[in-house]
């Protein structure tokens, strides 16, 4: 089991998400911990739900779907992130709009990531390295960092 804790200074109240892993799924669920008097008392906030990780074939139809559409992606990012969950996940409970925007978010945050390490010296590349292994270093840094170069 981990644990995330999130203090919140309203009413000396604590937040923490408990994750539990088993078979094949993970379930979260939202803890909340009061302290009163000498005592500490935590509730269960919210009902669980399932929540996972992208798979990598989610995350290939998501960007599948941002290299057709890219002049969609000039637009609002709300816009498009609700086309995407209407066209290419409409059948998908467990990804929401508010996962995609999360998604595309770090999406975008690991290729800028990439890109800066690529455009920059000194990053750990010796210069007796191929090719092949400057790639795999980015791609280390971005799963999917030659696709999303071209968008």
């Amino acid at each position: 089991m981990r644990l995330w804790k999130k203090p919140v200074d309203f009413y000396r109240k604590s937040v923490a998400l408990a994750q539990f892993n088993s078979h094949n799924s993970t379930r979260t669920i939202q803890l909340a911990q009061f302290n009163s008097h000498n005592s500490t008392r935590t509730i269960q906030l919210a009902p669980s739900q399932n929540i996972s990780a992208w798979s990598r074939p989610e995350t290939e139809r998501l960007i599948a779907w941002m290299e057709d559409n890219q002049e969609e992606l000039r637009g609002k990012q709300i816009t498009w992130h609700k086309l995407v969950k209407g066209q290419v996940f409409a059948d998908e409970d467990h990804i929401t709009v508010k996962r995609i925007t999360d998604k595309s978010t770090n999406m975008k945050r690991s290729w800028k990531d990439a890109r800066a390490m690529q455009q920059r010296s000194g990053w750990g590349v010796k210069p007796e390295d191929n090719e092949a292994s400057i790639n795999q270093a980015l791609e280390r840094k971005c799963a999917f960092f030659w696709r999303l170069d071209e968008i």
